[in-house]
């Protein structure tokens, strides 16, 4: 299929009021669009995947997004819209609304710890559920999950046929030793002072030898879910839980105080009346 009618190919697939606008750079084969739809409200990007086996069957990747859907996990962005064009498989997303791992480790470098910690466990829970119902992502990565001030999110669900949950912990590997460290792949290690536990399986997930890896996302878990992490819009929380507190103070909190005022004013009828 020629450049040159990829695009209004996609446009007519697409129809509606969408209008396809500037390509972006992609990988493994891969065009991806940006796009607008009044409706939707904001951008929107359209992938249009390589033919199997390098990309997503259409109609597997129909079937495997029904099973997501079902799942409806909070973490997992789903596409908007699914079709093929000549045995290739469109995808339609809306841009997320956040910032990639790749992005936000370029601009500010590693994450605290708490930060990492929760980003890292939000992808593992989604892969839990994920692998737990015989699906893969297939393309998971530092571009493919966006941090948010409502939680991470994982996009670009590729969901190939042959891709695996190996697969996938190895891109949570990349992904955990990007956050922690600010490594990106093929770049010198960057070391900091972690948490024993946490050291170790950075260390056994990067490792070369791939029986010292996890296994499963439920071993990442194992570690991560006995840490504290920073919670999202923490300080909004505790702003809002205050303001609450200030508007509706509780009935016995309240008796208390009249109790109290009343004993004061009899002390004080008491010490007068002794004049």
């Amino acid at each position: 299929m020629s450049s040159d009618t990829v695009r209004p190919r996609l446009q007519l697939a697409l129809g509606g009021d969408t209008v396809i606008s500037d390509e972006q750079p992609a990988l493994r084969g891969r065009r991806v669009y940006t796009a607008h739809a009044p409706e939707q409200g904001r951008l929107l990007l359209v992938t249009l995947h390589p033919t199997p086996p390098e990309g997503p069957s259409p109609q597997v990747l129909r079937e495997k997004l029904a099973r997501l859907t079902e799942l409806n996990h909070a973490s997992i962005d789903l596409p908007i819209a699914v079709g093929d064009i000549d045995g290739r498989a469109w995808v339609v997303e809306q841009e997320p609304d956040g910032v990639t791992v790749a992005a936000l480790v370029a601009e500010r470098g590693p994450r605290p710890v708490r930060e990492a910690v929760r980003a890292v466990r939000d992808v593992a829970r989604a892969l839990v559920a994920m692998h737990r119902r015989g699906l893969a992502h297939g393309g998971l990565g530092l571009d493919t999950v966006v941090l948010t001030e409502q939680g991470t999110r994982i996009t670009g669900l590729a969901l190939s046929e042959g891709s695996s949950a190996v697969d996938d912990l190895d891109g949570l590997a990349t992904i955990a030793r990007t956050l922690f460290y600010g490594e990106r792949p093929g770049s010198a290690s960057s070391r900091r002072r972690l948490p024993p536990e946490i050291a170790a399986l950075l260390e056994s997930m990067g490792s070369p030898d791939p029986a010292r890896r996890p296994q499963r996302a439920e071993a990442v878990l194992g570690v991560l879910d006995t840490f504290p992490v920073e919670q999202a819009s923490a300080l909004g929380a505790l702003i809002d839980s205050a303001g609450r507190g200030a508007r509706s103070r509780p009935k016995h909190t309240t008796f208390g105080m009249l109790v109290l005022i009343g004993a004061v004013l009899l002390i004080l009828l008491y010490l007068a009346s002794r004049r």
